[in-house]
């Protein structure tokens, strides 16, 4: 942080103080029908930018909260979730898959609303009970995205050093204590080897993710993790570093 540095001489005594200030808000785009529920969605859009900041600290890989978000579009529903992202990114309805929640492009980031992700959470993950924290879980998670996407970028030159699907998605899962209740037992390097071979073919359930990120980060730091994620034969080339574990 750059410091401001008061003149000296006549001009001080006369110096106005400086006044500091906190991060700009994010700006919000919100539909007419979620007007009334403005400064709820702002709220949950701070705490989750607060907790990705606070959790990639804690492990070493610090980002700023201004490279992570400046503005976020709310849909209302997926109808205009899908209207508008067709129009942001130049491609058909029909490529929008039915399960989108939110994603992250730049600094923006776009969402569904909280009762329309509701209704998503209920159909894809009925055995994991919706609470009044799940919406800000989702938040969390796609800023999760980005923060490890702009790590992946100073270490690998692209995107593409986030690692593997299950990687990537488990490390926001993580972030965003996801699918933490009960806990899923650790897995062996096996039993992760044979769901990795699986996701490859058909992609898995993300409390799968969850659990598979969560498994390997209890032999691992997280920071090691990220930064040999990108690498070619990962996981395979830290199974060999690992401390002894059941196999």
């Amino acid at each position: 942080m750059r410091l401001l540095i008061p003149l000296v001489g006549a001009l001080s005594a006369c110096a106005s103080p400086q006044v500091t200030s906190g991060p700009a808000p994010v700006r919000l785009e919100l539909p007419a029908t979620l007007e009334s529920e403005r400064a709820r969605y702002q709220s949950d859009l701070e705490v989750a930018l607060d907790r990705v900041v606070a959790w990639f600290a804690e492990n070493g890989l610090a980002v700023g909260r201004g490279e992570l978000l400046a503005s976020a579009v709310v849909f209302a529903d997926l109808a205009d979730a899908k209207r508008g992202l067709a129009k942001h990114y130049g491609m058909a309805e029909e490529s929008i898959p039915d399960g989108f929640s939110g994603t992250v492009d730049g600094t923006t980031l776009f969402v569904v609303s909280r009762e329309t992700y509701a209704k998503t959470w209920a159909r894809l993950f009925p055995q994991h009970p919706w609470s009044d924290d799940s919406y800000r879980g989702l938040l969390t998670h796609e800023l999760a995205h980005r923060a490890h996407a702009l790590k992946a970028t100073a270490l690998f030159g692209s995107e593409e050093g986030m690692g593997p699907r299950w990687f990537f998605e488990g490390l926001a899962i993580a972030c965003a204590s996801q699918f933490a209740d009960p806990p899923a037992p650790a897995l062996t390097w096996d039993q992760l080897e044979e769901l990795i071979a699986k996701d490859s073919a058909k992609p898995l359930s993300y409390p799968f993710y969850g659990q598979m990120f969560r498994s390997v980060a209890a032999s691992f730091p997280v920071k090691v993790l990220v930064e040999r994620a990108g690498r070619e034969g990962f996981p395979a080339t830290i199974r060999r570093d690992a401390p002894s574990r059941a196999q």
